[in-house]
């Protein structure tokens, strides 16, 4: 049942936090649409349904290589309940230690593969080029990606991060429903001044979508926590020295 949860609630979370999202778009309503990014947003080189149904593809190869996983690496006597699991001042502290290593873990991953990606031109153009069709990004696309990259970088890195980190079963359902979340709110397109997402993480909305542009595509390769590998190899770039995001218009080659 434990698998189970660690498979299904992740893609749950994912789709409920993203439609949230949609909604307020949708509405469109000014003191809500004074926090967003972009202004225009017709920059795309991809619809929304071709969007949605990647995601939902990934998603489902994520669910088959992820029960594989989980069913050789989970023993049943990990599978506690959550009860048990925060029992005794000793047990929560060995559960945020174990939480911040998996954080960690699947920081410098997803790093240096993002980063190889951009600077090996033929991974960019036959794999990585596909999650920057979205010049504009929103919450939907986050796992937008090819599948090998949703392979390698996701599916793969979150699983060696919970194996590592020595996360039980709970905590690994914890870590991935996080990370989901974590994840889509760096793409929904919104900078909301009491969002702890991004008030608590450095590595933002803004921070992202700073990625996605032209200017922006050699920098802010971290994802999706925090920036310290950014900060150490020279690849961080201030979203406030830079051009205003919000102001940008597309090139012709993104149109």
């Amino acid at each position: 049942m434990n698998n189970v949860l660690m498979l299904i609630l992740p893609i749950v979370f994912y789709w409920v936090f993203s439609f949230f999202f949609f909604i307020l778009s949708f509405l469109k309503n000014p003191k809500i649409e004074k926090y967003k990014i972009h202004q225009v947003s017709n920059g795309n080189r991809v619809s929304c349904f071709k969007v949605i149904r990647d995601v939902l593809f990934q998603q489902f190869l994520q669910i088959i290589i992820g029960y594989i996983f989980l069913s050789k690496t989970l023993e049943p006597s990990s599978c506690i309940y959550f009860d048990n699991y925060i029992k005794g001042s000793r047990r929560v502290f060995l559960f945020f230690i174990q939480f911040f290593l998996a954080l960690v873990i699947l920081d410098t991953w997803q790093y240096f593969f993002h980063r190889l990606m951009h600077y090996n031109s033929t991974l960019y153009r036959y794999i990585h080029s596909k999650h920057h069709e979205l010049y504009v990004p929103y919450a939907f696309g986050a796992l937008y990606n090819h599948p090998v990259e949703g392979l390698l970088m996701d599916t793969i890195g979150a699983g060696l991060a919970f194996q590592l980190s020595g996360l039980g079963a709970i905590g690994g359902c914890i870590f991935f429903c996080f990370s989901t979340v974590k994840t889509v709110d760096d793409h929904c397109g919104y900078v909301f001044p009491y969002d702890p997402l991004q008030r608590f993480f450095y590595n933002n909305s803004k921070y992202h979508d700073l990625h996605h542009q032209p200017y922006g595509m050699k920098f802010n390769f971290s994802q999706p926590f925090f920036t310290f590998w950014d900060h150490y190899f020279n690849t961080y770039k201030n979203v406030e020295t830079s051009k205003c995001i919000s102001s940008l218009t597309p090139e012709k080659k993104h149109t």
